[in-house]
C-alpha cells in the first residue's frame, strides 16, 4: 500500500462524514421517523395491555356466565331449604338463564380466548334446549377458532353430531362422528365417536356396515364404556342376523 494511500481518509471515516452530511441535511425527516418508530412501538404496547385487559374482562364474564349453569334446580334441594342466589325452578329456565349469559360473552368479547370457550357451554344448552339451528352454528364457529389441539373438540363435534340427528340429518351427523373418531382422546370419550358413527349407520338401514364398524369399535377399545355399548348393540344385529367379519385386538389394546 502506498503512502499516499495511507494518508486518504479511512473508508470508515468517510462512511461517518457522509452520514452526518446526510443526517444534518434530513434533520426532520430523522426525527420524524424516530419519533414515528417510537409512536409505532408505543401503539404496540399499549394494543397488547388493552388485549391482555379485555381477555381478563372475559374471563370474568365467562365465570359469572358458567356460574349461572351450576346454580341448582329447587327440585334438587332438600325441602325447605334457601339458597341465595335462589335456585332456578327447573332445568329449562336454567338453561335459558345460561344462553342468554353465555351469549352475552360471545358477542362481547370476539376475539378473546374466554370469548371461544363460551361458544361451547352456550351451544351446549341451546342443544338441550332445542334450539338446533344455534347449537350448530356454535358448535361450528367453535370447532373453526378452537386450537387444533383442543381436547374439548371432542365434545363439541359430539355436540354437533348429535344436534344434526336431532334435525334428521344424517349424513352430516355421520361426518361430525367420523370426525370425532379421530379427535377424541383417551378417557370417558375414546370410542364414543366411533359408536355414534355405527349407530347412525343403523338409523341410515346400513346394518351390516354398522355391525363392523361394532365390531371394530370393541376392538379397538376394549374395556371402555362405548366398547360395551357397541357389543350390546353388535349382539342385537346378530340377533337379526347380521354378522360381522372377525375383527383381530390392535396390539396396543389392552
Amino acid at each position: 500500500m502506498s503512502r499516499q494511500e495511507l494518508r486518504a481518509p479511512d473508508v470508515f471515516q468517510r462512511a461517518g462524514l457522509e452520514a452526518r452530511s446526510w443526517i444534518a441535511s434530513r434533520r426532520r425527516l430523522v426525527l420524524g421517523a424516530g419519533v414515528g418508530a417510537l409512536v409505532v412501538g408505543l401503539a404496540a404496547a399499549l394494543t397488547v395491555t388493552l388485549r391482555d385487559r379485555k381477555e381478563q374482562s372475559a374471563r370474568v364474564a365467562l365465570g359469572s356466565a358458567l356460574a349461572v349453569l351450576v346454580r341448582p334446580v329447587q327440585a334438587d334441594l332438600p325441602p325447605g331449604s334457601s339458597d341465595d342466589p335462589p335456585p332456578f325452578k327447573s332445568e329449562t329456565e336454567r338453561d335459558r338463564a345460561g344462553v342468554a349469559a353465555l351469549g352475552q360473552v360471545v358477542t362481547g368479547f370476539r376475539g378473546t380466548g374466554a370469548g371461544v370457550n363460551a361458544l361451547l357451554p352456550l351451544a351446549s344448552a341451546e342443544l338441550r334446549l332445542g334450539q338446533l339451528d344455534p347449537a350448530i352454528g356454535h358448535f361450528e364457529e367453535y370447532l373453526l377458532r378452537a386450537p387444533p389441539t383442543e381436547p374439548l373438540r371432542a365434545g363439541a363435534l359430539d355436540g354437533l353430531g348429535h344436534a344434526r340427528e336431532a334435525k334428521g340429518e344424517l349424513p352430516q351427523a355421520l361426518e361430525a362422528f367420523e370426525r370425532m373418531s379421530h379427535e377424541e382422546a383417551s378417557g370417558f370419550l375414546a370410542g364414543m365417536g366411533a359408536f355414534h358413527r355405527a349407530r347412525v349407520l343403523v338409523e341410515m338401514g346400513k346394518k351390516q356396515e354398522a355391525a363392523q364398524a361394532f365390531a371394530e369399535l370393541v376392538a379397538a377399545n376394549p374395556g371402555t364404556p362405548a366398547a360395551r355399548a357397541g357389543q350390546e348393540r353388535l349382539a342385537e344385529l346378530e340377533a337379526e342376523g347380521i354378522k360381522a367379519a372377525p375383527v383381530a385386538p390392535r396390539p396396543d389394546a389392552g
